[in-house]
């Protein structure tokens, strides 16, 4: 399965963009802000995160700028009568966050504004997806938090101290690079980032075979503690 691609966007039209990953090209279905947000040729290389979507004979990539967007994709096509399109419909009139307010407070009508939902399936939406955000864990109940209202930690010790590993004398140097990479494009600052890298760091059980999945939800979860107490 494939969890993300980093690369370079080539080329783009309304629905999709085609993401060159050393020297293969991947076409991604996109929402609108991630089309408007990923112009082609662009120097940068872009992290999508990916779900990957089979129907029969056809397999599609569906991409995300966040890793809370992925999951909400997911949660919307395990609804009833919603399908990748609509799922994606959503994504690009509503951010997570938006979602996961419909279904705490049954706002049935900010739903109604995505084009394909009317009255009766935005209910059923909203009674559905309710149930299934309850089980979310704390650090995908909410869109990534604004980084200049994030509360930081008083018992951080400072980002260029000790126990913040160095991505070129760690053995596993491209994960912690792939991960700032990951974090920094969440809208996550520097000193976020490193603090975050830190805490998962200093408990000294780190395994050298420590993968990116388990390093970046790690920092995703410390990092969404204190996104609570705002």
């Amino acid at each position: 399965m494939i969890s993300y691609l980093k690369g370079t966007v080539v080329c783009r039209d309304t629905e999709s963009v085609v993401v060159d990953v050393q020297g293969v090209g991947y076409g991604v279905f996109l929402t609108t802000q991630g089309l408007a947000l990923s112009p082609p040729h662009a120097e940068t290389e872009r992290i999508f995160w990916i779900h990957t979507h089979t129907n029969q004979d056809q397999l599609k990539l569906f991409g995300f700028l966040s890793y809370q967007e992925r999951v909400y994709f997911s949660l919307l096509l395990g609804l009833t009568s919603v399908g990748p399109k609509l799922a994606l419909a959503v994504l690009s009139a509503l951010n997570p966050k938006d979602i996961y307010n419909c279904a705490q407070s049954k706002d049935y009508t900010t739903l109604q504004s995505v084009p394909g939902i009317g009255r009766k399936k935005a209910e059923r939406i909203v009674l559905e997806l309710s149930t299934k955000i309850e089980k979310l864990p704390t650090l995908l109940a909410y869109s990534t938090p604004n980084s200049a209202t994030l509360p930081l930690a008083t018992n951080i010790i400072s980002p260029d101290s000790q126990n913040i590993p160095s991505s070129e004398d760690h053995p596993q140097g491209k994960i912690i690079r792939d991960v700032r990479s990951a974090l920094k494009n969440l809208s996550y600052s520097q000193s976020e980032i490193d603090q975050a890298l830190h805490n998962s760091f200093k408990q000294d059980n780190h395994p050298e075979d420590i993968n990116f999945d388990t390093l970046f939800k790690q920092c995703i979860d410390y990092l969404h503690q204190f996104s609570r107490l705002k």
